[in-house]
């Protein structure tokens, strides 16, 4: 026989252990960004030294995003590359992490995809980022270290008709 009482519980304690994701309209990016640009990624690499940012978590890596600015759209930015400090999972210690963050993997190649039957090659992504000054002069996404996701929007061409 059912035991009500605990199978709500059961659905209760499922319902708020879940994670909800956080709400990041474009509205709201854009109000609390303070530099958008139009961007392409050129490299990624694990940073130096340069980054002494206390991590927040014991399974994350320190990385350094390189992009080459397109366009910017909000804000003051002169030069044509930005570098973008960030972190990436530790692949070792991040084996046993329930609910992890969405971090941000920036990709600098072309992309193949399947559509219609045929294999398409797409140019390398090009990135809308809403980014927040820091006091040390860099920037960084307007959701934060731990859900960058939400402030980086990848732009895509159409496909247009498969041949």
């Amino acid at each position: 026989m059912l035991n009500f009482p605990m199978i709500f519980g059961c659905f209760i304690a499922s319902s708020t252990m879940s994670q909800q994701p956080p709400h990041w309209p474009y509205e709201r990016l854009f109000k609390q960004a303070d530099l958008v640009v139009v961007a392409r990624a050129l490299s990624t690499v694990d940073a130096g030294v340069d980054v002494k940012d206390k991590l927040p978590r014991d399974y994350f890596k320190r990385v350094v995003t390189t992009l080459e600015v397109d366009y910017v759209i909000k804000g003051e930015w002169k030069d044509k590359k930005i570098v973008l400090p960030h972190y990436r999972l530790d692949p070792i210690k991040s084996l046993r992490v329930a609910n992890a963050p969405e971090l941000m993997d920036f990709h600098a190649e072309q992309l193949e995809i399947r559509y219609r039957g045929a294999v398409r090659s797409l140019e390398p992504p090009v990135y809308m980022l809403f980014l927040k000054s820091r006091s040390d002069g860099r920037f960084e996404f307007v959701s934060g270290h731990l859900e960058p996701t939400y402030s980086v929007k990848q732009l895509v061409w159409p496909l247009g008709p498969a041949r």
